[in-house]
C-alpha cells in the first residue's frame, strides 16, 4: 500500500467543509477552465488503484512432501520455454481426505513471486454449503479481491465475465478453485493475463467439459507405504518415543492404505490433547479390524473419517446411495458394471447412471479401460459395508453377497473357456454361466487380462466364502482360478485357494471337485519345495478316484501324482504315466487325447532326466504332433513341449535343432501371453546359446527371462542373475 499523502497547509482564512451533496473546490487560485466533477451524482469514478491478492491458504505446516506430484503440476501449469500467452488450466482430483487442497496450497506457496499479478481463491462451499453458489458470485468474489468497488460490479455473469477480463488482461494470475461441481464455475474465472494459470479441486466425472477448454488432469494416488510411514511419524512427533514398535507402525501405516487425512487422524490419537490414550499397539490393534477401522479413525465426534466420507454419501440419490451400500457388501477391489447390476437389482443401463453419480461424488472411480470400476479409495469399500450394516438387514446383504459370488463365477467360467479352451473340469461352466452372456466374446487375450487384473478379488472371494460357510462357491470359485494360475504362476495365491477350495469341497461331500483340486495344488506346492504337503495332497486325491467311478479324472489325478513322483522317484513316475495313458484309453472321453498328449509330454520330461534323450525325443515329439492335433488345438501346450523338445534335442547333441525348436516355443508362449514359461523357455535358449560361445545372445535371452520371472516374484530370477554374473 502507497504511503499516505498530507495535503498542504490551508492559508489563513480559508476552510475546507462539505457537509452537503455540492461540489466543493479549494484552491489558492485557479487558472484557465475548471471542470468539476460531482462523484457523489453518479458520474464516472477515477479509475480504482489495482491491489495484489494474496488469498489462497497457505499448506500444512507439516504437510508431507508429493514431489512427483507437485512436479507434475509444476510442469502442467508452466507453459514449455513460456512462451504460451494463454491461461492454462489444471484439474487436480482423487478421493476425500487424498490432500489435494493442500497439494495446490503447496504449489501456490511455493509459487507467489512467479505470479506477480497475485493469487485469488474461491471456495464454492465457502460462497454456499447448500451448493447452488455460480460463477458470478465467484467472479463478485474475485473482481472485488482485484479492487473493483462493489457498486461498479455488474449484476449478470457476462457482463461480470467481461469485467474480469478486462481487470486481469495485463496481469499473471494464479487463480485456485476449490468445490467446484461443473466446468462452468472453473471456465469463468480464467484470467486472460499472459501465462496465468488456474488450479482446481475436482474429479473428472463432474469437470470433465474442462478438456475442450485444453485442461490438464492429475489424479492423485495414495501413497505409498515409505511415504505413508514418514508422513505418520512427522505428524506424531517426539510421541513414538525412541524404542519404536516397528510391527505396530506397520499396521498402523498399511490399515490407512496411504490416505494423509487417515493418517493425520491416527497420528492424532497418540498427540497430547487428542482425547485418546491408546498407544502404538493398542491402535494398531483397533485399525487391524475392519469392523473398527473407520471407528477408530476418529478425534472428536466432529472429527472423523466417516464424516468426511459421509459429505459425498450425503448427496447422492436414494438410488444411488442403495448402489453404494450394495457393493459395499463385495469383498472385492473392483467390480464391472454386470456385478454392480447384479448387487444393485438394476437393469444394465439404470445402474450405468447411478455408477456415473458415484464416480461424479468421487467415491468410485474407473479401475482400468476394460470397464472396471473400484473404490476411489480402499477405505471408501468398508464406508460402504459399514452403512450397509446400518442400513440393510442382514438377509439383503447375504443375498447381494451370494448373488456376486454367482455373477462373479460366471465371468470366471467365461474366462476359463476362453484362455484354456476344453479342458477336464468338474466345474458345469453350462450351469454356470447360465443366462450369462460372455464379456470377452471368447478372446483369449482380454480373458487372460482379467484374470490377472482380478487376482487378489479372487483371492478374496475364496476367503470370504469360506468364512460365510459358502462352500459350493468357494470350492467352485477355486477350480476356475486355475485359468489365471496356469498361466501366470502365482504360487501362494494358488496354494491358498486351492487348499481352502478342496477342504471346501471336502465338507460338502463333493468328491471329484476335492481330488480335481488337490491334485492341481500338488504343483505349486512342489514348486515352493513343499514337497511333504504335495505327498499329502496327492494321498488324499489318489484315494478319492480309487473306485475309477471317472475315469477321466482318475487318469489326470495319476498324471499329476507322476509328475511329484518325478521328483523323487522316475521310474515310478513312468509307471504313474502309463497308467494315466490307459484310464484315458479306457473313458473314451472327448477330452481323453488331451490327457494322452499330457501323458506323452511328462513321460518325456522323465526320459530326458533319466537320461534318455532317444526315448524323449520320440514322446516330445509325439505329444508336440498330439498337441497340435487337438480340436481346437492346444497351441499353450504344443509350445511347451516344444521347450522340452529342444531340451531333449541338445541333450543328443543336436544344438541347431534345439535353438530352432526353442525359439519357436519362445515366440509361441509369448504371443498367447505365458510369461513364465516364456521365461523358461528364455532360460533354456540362453544355456544352448552359452553351450555354442555365444555370450551376447545368452546375456540377451538371460535378460528377459530374468525380468519376467522377476515381476512373478519367482525365485527363480536370482538364478538366472547369477548366470548372467557368470559371464562376467
Amino acid at each position: 500500500m502507497s504511503d499516505p499523502v498530507t495535503p498542504d497547509p490551508l492559508p489563513p482564512g480559508v476552510r475546507n467543509s462539505a457537509h452537503s451533496a455540492d461540489s466543493v473546490v479549494q484552491a489558492n487560485s485557479i487558472a484557465g477552465g475548471v471542470t468539476i466533477v460531482n462523484n457523489h451524482g453518479g458520474g464516472p469514478r477515477p479509475p480504482h488503484r489495482p491491489t495484489v491478492p494474496g488469498e489462497v491458504p497457505d499448506p500444512p505446516s507439516r504437510w508431507h512432501n508429493r514431489v512427483a506430484e507437485l512436479e507434475a503440476v509444476r510442469r502442467a501449469v508452466r507453459p514449455p520455454d513460456g512462451r504460451e500467452p494463454g491461461a492454462r488450466i489444471t484439474v487436480v482430483g482423487g478421493a476425500r481426505g487424498m490432500g489435494k487442497s493442500a497439494l495446490v496450497h503447496r504449489f501456490a506457496a511455493e509459487t507467489v513471486r512467479e505470479f506477480d499479478g497475485g493469487q485469488l481463491y474461491v471456495d464454492y462451499e465457502r460462497l454456499d454449503p447448500e451448493g447452488s453458489a455460480g460463477p458470478g458470485e465467484a467472479l463478485g468474489e474475485l473482481l472485488g479481491s482485484l479492487g473493483l468497488p462493489k457498486e461498479d460490479m455488474k449484476a449478470g455473469l457476462h457482463g461480470r465475465a467481461a469485467q474480469f477480463r478486462t481487470v486481469t488482461r495485463d496481469r499473471r494470475l494464479l487463480v485456485v478453485v476449490d468445490g467446484a461441481t461443473q466446468a462452468a464455475q472453473v471456465r469463468e474465472l480464467i484470467p486472460h493475463g499472459p501465462q496465468s494459470a488456474v488450479l482446481a479441486v475436482g474429479s473428472r466425472a463432474r469437470l470433465g467439459e474442462l478438456t475442450l477448454d485444453h485442461a490438464e488432469w492429475l489424479t492423485l494416488p495414495p501413497l505409498e507405504p515409505r511415504e505413508a510411514g514418514e508422513l505418520f511419524t512427522k505428524q506424531c512427533g517426539h510421541k513414538l518415543g525412541d524404542d519404536l514398535d516397528q510391527e505396530s507402525l506397520a499396521s498402523v501405516v498399511a490399515a490407512c492404505e496411504g490416505l494423509p487425512l487417515a493418517l493425520v487422524i491416527a497420528a492424532g490419537r497418540l498427540r497430547p490433547g487428542s482425547g485418546s490414550r491408546s498407544g502404538l499397539s493398542v491402535l494398531a490393534a483397533e485399525l487391524t479390524d475392519e469392523r473398527r477401522r473407520l471407528t477408530s479413525l476418529s478425534l472428536t465426534d466432529d472429527v472423523t473419517l466417516t464424516t468426511v466420507f459421509n459429505v459425498a454419501y450425503d448427496g447422492l440419490t436414494a438410488e444411488a446411495a442403495a448402489l453404494y451400500r450394495a457393493l459395499g457388501c463385495w469383498p472385492g477391489s473392483a467390480f464391472d458394471l454386470a456385478l454392480a447390476a447384479t448387487a444393485g437389482r438394476g437393469e444394465p443401463g439404470a445402474v450405468a447412471d447411478l455408477l456415473a453419480a458415484l464416480s461424479r461424488a468421487e467415491l468410485i472411480a474407473e479401475a482400468d479401460t476394460e470397464g472396471r470400476f473400484r473404490f476411489a479409495h480402499g477405505l471408501l469399500r468398508l464406508h460402504a459395508a459399514d452403512l450397509a450394516l446400518e442400513h440393510d438387514g442382514a438377509e439383503t446383504r447375504d443375498t447381494v453377497l451370494t448373488d456376486c459370488l454367482d455373477a462373479y463365477a460366471a465371468t470366471l467360467a467365461h474366462a476359463d473357456a476362453a484362455v484354456m479352451g476344453p479342458r477336464l473340469r468338474t466345474v458345469d461352466l453350462t450351469a454356470v454361466t447360465a443366462g450369462v452372456p460372455d464379456p470377452f466374446g471368447g478372446d483369449r487375450g482380454r480373458a487372460l487380462r482379467w484374470l490377472n487384473a482380478e487376482r487378489d478379488t479372487i483371492l478374496i472371494a475364496v476367503r470370504v466364502a469360506v468364512r460365510r460357510g459358502l462352500d459350493t462357491r468357494a470350492y467352485r470359485i477355486a477350480e476356475l482360478a486355475t485359468a489365471l494360475y496356469l498361466n501366470h504362476r502365482y504360487l501362494a495365491d494358488w496354494v491358498e485357494t486351492g487348499t481352502q477350495g478342496a477342504d471346501a469341497a471336502r465338507r460338502q461331500g463333493a468328491g471329484a471337485a476335492e481330488a480335481r483340486l488337490r491334485s492341481l495344488v500338488s504343483r505349486p506346492l512342489t514348486d515352493l519345495g513343499r514337497t511333504d504337503d504335495a505327498r499329502e495332497q496327492l494321498e488324499r486325491a489318489l484315494h478319492l478316484v480309487r473306485d475309477e467311478d471317472d475315469l477321466l479324472l482318475a487318469a489326470s489325478v495319476h498324471e499329476f501324482h507322476g509328475r511329484f513322483a518325478n521328483t523323487v522317484d522316475k521310474h515310478a513316475a513312468l509307471d504313474a504315466f502309463a497308467r494315466a495313458r490307459r484310464l484315458n484309453e479306457r473313458s473314451h472321453h472327448p477330452q481323453a487325447p488331451r490327457g494322452l498328449a499330457l501323458a506323452r509330454y511328462f513321460a518325456g520330461h522323465t526320459w530326458l532326466e533319466l537320461p534318455d534323450p532317444g526315448r524323449a525325443i520320440a514322446e516330445l515329439e509325439d505329444a508336440v504332433a498330439a498337441f497340435e492335433a487337438l480340436e481346437p488345438a492346444d497351441l499353450r501346450m504344443a509350445a511347451r513341449a516344444r521347450g522340452s523338445l529342444a531340451a531333449a534335442y541338445a541333450a543328443a547333441g543336436l544344438m541347431e535343432d534345439a535353438v530352432a525348436a526353442c525359439t519357436a516355443a519362445v515366440e509361441a508362449l509369448h504371443a498367447r501371453d505365458n510369461p513364465y514359461y516364456e521365461a523358461e523357455n528364455l532360460e533354456r535358449l540362453g544355456l544352448f546359446r552359452a553351450d555354442m560361445e555365444q555370450t551376447g545372445e545368452a546375456r540377451e535371452h538371460w535378460s528377459r527371462a530374468r525380468d519376467l520371472f522377476a515381476e512373478m516374484n519367482s525365485p527363480r530370477a536370482a538364478r538366472v542373475q547369477a548366470r548372467i554374473d557368470a559371464l562376467d
